[in-house]
């Protein structure tokens, strides 16, 4: 990949296109099968479908991050997360499928992803930006606490448990 991602000017987030859904979901599933290749309980390839993904598309909650022509990311920004996170104040925006293209991984794109969904929550007048991973991903719950999130509690369901973080949102986008 001819991308420096050290360099902010380079990575370009926008709400994914119709025409994405086949990328989107084969990047999705990807890293389902590398998580679950790790012994990692959080995704299953099932989970991503191209009618549930064209769905979302359509109705703009799918961003995507662009380096060089090649979608490395995405994510989904939410209104609400009852299910994990209970009826609350609408003074947040839901993180849901954070993504980065295994080749682009450990050059910082994911921390690029997470500042820019950060300054689109404040642009939006939210406060915070919530998040959620399983709570038995060691790596990815030091990650997102590395990143500056706060643990803001767990929730338990049948047969999993997820950790929930939120970081005050701010500061202009990338």
């Amino acid at each position: 990949m001819e991308c420096k991602f050290s360099d902010k000017s380079v990575l370009t987030v926008t709400l994914a296109t119709s025409e994405d859904a086949a990328q989107l979901v084969m990047l999705l599933r990807e890293a389902a099968e590398w998580i679950r290749s790790k012994g990692i309980n959080q995704w299953r390839v099932s989970q991503f479908g191209l009618e549930q993904t064209a769905d979302k598309i359509d109705r703009r909650l799918v961003y995507k991050a662009v380096c060089g022509g090649t979608i490395v990311g995405a994510f989904e920004l939410h209104e609400t997360d009852p299910a994990l996170w209970g009826v609350r104040p609408a003074d947040a925006l839901y993180l849901h499928r954070f993504v980065v293209k295994r080749e682009a991984a450990g050059n910082g794109v994911g921390l690029l992803l997470l500042r820019w969904a950060e300054a689109e929550t404040a642009s939006r007048g939210k406060r915070w930006l919530r998040l959620d991973c399983m709570a038995a991903n060691e790596r990815l719950n030091a990650y997102y606490r590395e990143a500056g999130y706060r643990y803001a509690g767990r929730k338990d369901g049948d047969g999993w448990a997820a950790s929930l973080y939120e970081k005050e949102a701010g500061g202009d986008l990338p």
